[in-house]
C-alpha cells in the first residue's frame, strides 16, 4: 500500500500514550505518527498476527502479486 509515497526517515516511538508506535517523514516532509496493532508480532522478518479459525484448515493458497 502506498499512501504517503517514499518514506524519508523512520524511527521507533514508544511512550505511555503510544505503545508499539513509530514516526516517519513522507516525501512532503509531513511527520506521521502511527501505531502497530498490539496483537502484531514484530520480531520476525515479516509482521505476523495470529487469527483464530473456528474450523481446521484443509488447504492453503499462496499468491504473489
Amino acid at each position: 500500500m502506498n499512501i504517503d509515497g517514499p518514506i524519508k526517515t523512520f524511527a521507533e516511538f514508544n511512550n505511555d500514550n503510544c505503545r508499539n508506535g513509530y514516526l516517519y517523514f513522507n516525501q512532503k516532509d509531513d511527520l506521521r505518527i502511527s501505531v502497530m496493532p498490539s496483537k502484531r508480532i514484530l520480531d520476525t522478518p515479516w509482521s505476523l498476527q495470529k487469527i483464530p479459525f473456528k474450523q481446521t484448515g484443509r488447504e492453503i493458497l499462496f499468491l504473489l502479486l
